[in-house]
C-alpha cells in the first residue's frame, strides 16, 4: 500500500481569458501549482501548458500527480462559437478625385467594422474607419479594405479582400512657363499623371494629354482624368495673356525728363531706352504704369545702381537692382 500526502489542486489560466473562442481559433491553457511541474490533462498531456483549437464547447480538466497520490481535478470550460466573417463589396471599382469609396457589409449580425490599408504599402499599420453595416470613405490613393464582424463576445476572421483603386487629378505644365502670352500668340498645355489607363479630357471636350491653343484673353483651362466607372473634378490652369504692346520712348534718353505716370493702363511696355543717374546719384527713378505684363527686350540699359520696383494691386514689392 502506498502512503503520501495528497497535493493540491492546480490552477487554470488561459489565452484569451475568458475561455471564449471563435470557430477555428486556438486556446491556451497553463496549470499552475503541481510540484515540478507533475501536471496532467484530461487530453493525455504531461505538460504545464497546452494549446487547443475545439470544434465545439468542450471541458478540460487537470490535476497534479506527485509520484504517489493524485490530487483533484481543476475543470476549465471552452467556449465556441460561430462569427464567420463577413461580405465585403464595393460600389464601384475605382473612385476618382473629388469623390468618396462606398462599402458595403452583408452576413455580419453583430458589428461591423471597416478596415484598409494602402495597396503600395502593404506592411502599413491598418486604418479602422469606424462600425457599421455601411461606410463612405474619402481616399487619396489606391486602398486595400476589409471588415470583420464582431458577435457573441468574439470578433470574425477577416472578409475577403476589395481593392478601390483611385484616380488622381492630372498634373498640368505649360509652354511657356509660367503660362504667359501675348495677344494673339499660342501656348501649349500638358497634362500628366492620370491613372494607367485613364483618358485625359480638356474643358473643351478635346482629349489627348497635350492642348494647344490661341488666346486673346486671360482664360483657365480645366484638365481631367475620365476613366469607365468615372471622372475626377480636375485641374485648373489659369492663362494670363498679355494686352497689346506700346513702347515709351525718352527723346532725349534721359528719363528724369519723362513724365513719372505713363496714362496707359491697359498696355504693356517695351522699355527699350537708356536710364542714366543723373550726376552718379543712385536716384533715378523710371515709373511706368501698366496692366498686369511689363517686358524689358535685349537693348535695354540701366547704368549699374538703378532700382526697379513693381507697385502691383496697391502692393508694392521689394525692389531689386543691377
Amino acid at each position: 500500500i502506498n502512503t503520501g500526502s495528497i497535493p493540491s489542486a492546480p490552477t487554470i489560466g488561459s489565452v484569451p481569458n475568458p475561455t471564449l473562442i471563435n470557430l477555428g481559433r486556438s486556446i491556451t491553457l497553463t496549470a499552475a501549482g503541481c510540484p515540478r511541474n507533475e501536471t496532467f490533462w484530461s487530453s493525455g498531456e504531461n505538460l504545464t501548458a497546452i494549446s487547443k483549437s475545439p470544434t465545439e464547447t468542450t471541458t478540460y480538466f487537470a490535476y497534479c500527480f506527485n509520484g504517489t497520490c493524485p490530487s483533484n481535478i481543476t475543470n476549465k470550460m471552452v467556449t465556441v462559437v460561430n462569427v464567420p466573417p463577413p461580405t465585403l463589396t464595393a460600389e464601384a471599382p475605382v473612385v476618382c478625385a473629388g469623390q468618396i469609396a462606398h462599402l458595403n457589409v452583408s452576413e455580419c449580425t453583430g458589428l461591423a467594422t471597416f478596415w484598409s490599408i494602402p495597396e503600395n504599402d502593404l506592411e502599413a499599420t491598418p486604418i479602422n474607419h469606424g462600425i457599421g453595416n455601411m461606410a463612405n470613405i474619402g481616399i487619396s490613393e489606391s486602398k486595400i479594405f476589409y471588415a470583420t464582424c464582431t458577435d457573441q463576445g468574439v470578433t470574425s476572421d477577416k472578409s475577403d479582400i476589395v481593392v478601390v483603386a483611385f484616380s488622381p487629378n492630372p498634373q498640368i505644365s505649360s509652354n511657356p512657363s509660367p503660362a504667359a502670352i501675348w495677344q494673339g500668340e499660342s501656348i501649349e498645355l500638358f497634362a500628366s499623371a492620370c491613372r494607367p489607363g485613364d483618358t485625359y479630357l480638356w474643358d473643351d471636350n478635346l482629349s489627348g494629354q497635350t492642348l494647344s491653343k490661341t488666346e486673346v484673353q486671360d482664360v483657365y483651362h480645366t484638365a481631367k482624368c475620365v476613366n469607365s466607372t468615372c471622372t475626377t473634378n480636375g485641374t485648373e490652369i489659369f492663362v494670363r495673356v498679355c494686352p497689346i504692346l506700346q513702347t515709351f520712348v525718352s527723346p532725349t534718353n534721359d528719363f528724369a525728363n519723362t513724365p513719372r505716370i505713363q496714362p496707359h493702363t491697359s498696355k504693356v511696355i517695351i522699355a527699350s531706352n537708356i536710364i542714366y543717374n543723373i550726376d552718379n546719384e543712385i536716384n533715378t527713378r523710371l515709373y511706368f504704369q501698366a496692366q498686369n505684363c511689363i517686358r524689358l527686350e535685349p537693348g535695354f540699359q540701366a547704368d549699374k545702381g538703378t532700382v526697379f520696383a513693381a507697385q502691383i494691386g496697391g502692393c508694392t514689392l521689394l525692389p531689386f537692382s543691377d
